[in-house]
Parts: structure tokens; sequence; C-alpha cells
């Protein structure tokens, strides 16, 4: 449970670094202290939900809810929780679950090798760019697994999801830049 955490927790922080990953990833290239310092808060979904933007707010929503292919009792309790909170009817959640099927272990196979190259990524080029590569192919497989639970969900399923969205994952979000970004009106 904890590693599955663990993975959900750095997938998120990924997708919140996706949204600026092309502004960022020269300066974290080339001077990483200096500008970690730097970050400051660009978009707050407490005070401005709508700002969030949709893919971004679904991605979280994902990654809260894909199982593994052999659930823990952990994961079922979850998946259940999940499933009170959006109050979908039993015939949409199986389609949810079908449509998220595999993402689980997709998303393991990205994040491992994200690691597992992170640590080089400042030496070489062609490391920063396979783990651009991987955030990308990230970033495809949520937009996919968004269309795929939209397209499967009921009418009242996407309603209801949409709302969740709205209401419980856009508030939660915030988003990082660095101060030139603010200074450029992209802080909200």
């Amino acid at each position: 449970m904890r590693f599955r955490q663990a993975v959900v927790f750095a997938l998120c922080v990924v997708s919140l670094c996706l949204v600026f990953v092309g502004r960022l990833m020269p300066a974290v290239l080339q001077d990483h202290d200096t500008h970690a310092t730097s970050l400051v808060v660009l978009v707050n979904g407490a005070d401005n939900p709508n700002v969030i933007p949709d893919n971004l707010a679904y991605a979280h929503f994902i990654l809260s809810a894909v199982q593994p292919a052999k659930p823990s009792s952990a994961d079922t309790a979850r998946r259940a929780a999940v499933q009170a909170r959006l109050g979908m009817s039993s015939a949409d959640m199986p389609k949810l679950d079908a449509a998220l099927k595999g993402m689980h272990t997709q998303l393991e196979f990205i994040e491992r090798e994200t690691q597992r190259l992170s640590p080089d990524a400042r030496q070489s080029e062609d490391v920063a760019y396979r783990i651009g590569n991987l955030k990308l192919q990230r970033t495809r497989l949520m937009d996919e697994a968004t269309t795929r639970v939209l397209t499967a969900l009921s009418p009242d399923g996407r309603t209801k999801l949409k709302t969740y969205i709205e209401k419980h994952v856009k508030p939660r979000i915030v988003i990082y830049g660095d101060r030139q970004q603010v200074a450029e009106g992209g802080g909200r």
C-alpha cells in the first residue's frame, strides 16, 4: 500500500511539472539549485479552480482511481470509497474500471524508467530527451485514459465525474512555476 501511495504521489508531482516542463527543463538542467528555490505558486486551485486545466484534473483523478491487476484489500476499500464519493451507479463503476485496466502497470513502468534515468539527466542531453519522451508518453496515456473513461460512462456517470472533478479535484491542485512566469502574467 505504501508503495502504491508513493507511486501515486510521485505521478501527481510529475503531472504538475508537465504543465510547465518545456519552460522549466532548460533551467533545471543548467542550474538546478538556484532554480528550485525560485518556484512560486502560479495557480492555486482552491482560489481559482476554473484555471486548472481539465486534462490535469482528470489525470489526478485517474491516478487516484487506477488499481493494480490484483488489488489488495486496501485497494478494494479505496475503490469503494471512490465510488461513494463519486456517487456513480453500480453499472458505471465497472465501466470506469475497464477503461482504466492496465494503466497501473503502464504508469509503474514509466515511473521506474524515469527514476532510473533521473540521476543522469543533468549530465546527458540524450537522457534528458529520453525523460522528456517518457513524460510525453505518460501525458498521452492519461489523455487516452480520460477519453476512454468519458466514452465508457453513461451520461449520468459523466456528469457525476465532471462535478467531482470541479468540486473535489481542481480545488486541491496547486501549480508551481518560476518568478519569470509570474512577471509575464502566468500567476493567478
